[in-house]
């Protein structure tokens, strides 16, 4: 169905592919040389917008009591070319599946879990900023020559302004999902907003990480999922095409344990592939500075030495610590 004018020019959220949120995403395929485990989760460049996910850090491995695990790390690159746009706030996601259909003969489930993941296992803000807030409070009450109750009245134009100090932040968010028909913990999602204050965009360049348990070493698969508002008002039929059209969804990652050449797929050092619940305390997962997960780095701001409410904690390896405040803990 084709897009009015008057919807063209609206300000709509956009997928990674530029088109509404909720039309699907153009796809990213698997190799098909080599379709365990692709290095690239998305590669998007449409309009103004260029969008990069790597797949950084692939870690099969265990904890010290033997039970199977499964670190990922993804690198985010979402830019925008166009000075005059922006991306207000993106949102992403992982939802971990057994892999279909099912071999024959069936073999043991891998029954994915997430333990663990960073960012934000409590909710994070930076980028601090104040501004002057001016509001007018209508206080005044206004009475006829009786003072009696039938002659009191609201005066609308009697008030007084006053003014406040409002503080301003980048914020970051992220928790788990749970699903009822498995009962387990099986994908994690987090959200990046801008500071509406100085209205610059997100942080352009992150990382995410997780943490999951594994019953065997099944291969399993993710849905890998990024979406982003934009934020600007399009030129009319500059999406015409994308918006149309509709689009399938990226393939799947796949993610295979027992093929050895893929155990560990780029970088994992400074990380004991035998002892991953090393790097976990409750669900926030915390790996060495060398993998980059600090979103908003911890500054001297009266803010942040205020505490929570204002600013961030730091912690080990430099990630912030926490659990969400009424999250679920998976177990381990």
């Amino acid at each position: 169905m084709m897009s009015s004018d008057s919807e063209l020019f609206s300000s709509r959220e956009y997928s990674i592919d530029g088109e509404a949120v909720g039309q699907g995403d153009l796809k990213t395929h698997n190799p098909e040389d080599d379709p365990i485990q692709r290095p690239v989760a998305t590669d998007r460049r449409n309009s103004a917008f260029h969008l990069t996910v790597r797949v950084v850090s692939v870690v099969h491995g265990k904890f010290k009591n033997g039970k199977l695990a499964t670190l990922i790390v993804l690198d985010y690159r979402l830019l925008c070319t166009d000075a005059e746009r922006r991306i207000r706030s993106m949102k992403t996601s992982l939802e971990f599946r057994e892999v279909t259909p099912r071999p024959k003969p069936p073999t043991p489930l891998s029954k994915p879990n997430v333990v663990a993941f960073a960012p934000f296992s409590k909710p994070e803000r930076g980028n601090l900023s104040t501004a002057d807030v001016k509001k007018t409070r209508n206080l005044g009450f206004n009475a006829g020559a009786s003072a009696g109750p039938a002659n009191l009245g609201f005066n609308a134009g009697a008030g007084r302004e006053v003014t406040h100090t409002q503080q301003y932040f980048d914020t970051g968010k992220a928790n788990l999902c749970y699903n009822e028909k498995t009962t387990r913990f099986d994908g994690v999602w987090w959200t990046l907003d801008e500071n509406k204050s100085q209205k610059l965009g997100i942080a352009s360049v992150f990382r995410v990480a997780v943490l999951l348990t594994r019953a065997t070493d099944a291969d399993f698969t993710a849905k890998f999922l990024l979406d982003f508002d934009g934020g600007f008002r399009q030129k009319a039929g500059e999406w015409t095409d994308l918006i149309r059209g509709s689009k399938p969804t990226n393939d799947l990652l796949i993610f295979s344990p027992s093929t050895k050449e893929k155990q560990l797929q780029g970088k994992y050092d400074e990380i004991n592939v035998d002892s991953l619940d090393d790097l976990r305390e409750d669900i926030t997962l915390t790996l060495p500075a060398s993998y980059d997960l600090v979103v908003f780095p911890i500054d001297k701001n009266p803010a942040n030495e205020a505490g929570n409410e204002s600013g961030t904690d730091a912690g080990l390896g430099g990630q912030v610590q926490g659990a969400m405040g009424a999250a679920l803990v998976p177990g381990g």
